[in-house]
């Protein structure tokens, strides 16, 4: 939801520059999978600033895909 301004070239450059750590996107919210709905409508009515996270299977923020804490960490998606 809101996802707009650039095309094929442009996000595949964008892609590239967050896998090497050059663009670190601004997440002002996270919210628990539970919040969801509430945290969607802030975003529909424009009411945040930079992005809004949803934990989906972490327990809390800072338990991404590779943190090495998360049980399954790294596994194929």
């Amino acid at each position: 939801m809101g996802s707009r301004g650039a095309n094929m070239r442009e996000m595949a450059e964008c892609a590239r520059l967050f896998e090497y750590g050059l663009i670190k996107p601004t997440v002002s919210e996270v919210h628990p999978l539970a919040e969801a709905g509430e945290a969607a409508r802030r975003v529909r009515l424009d009411q945040h600033t930079g992005k809004v996270g949803i934990l989906c299977l972490a327990p809390r923020p800072g338990l991404g895909i590779t943190a090495p804490k998360r049980p399954g960490a790294g596994a194929p998606r």
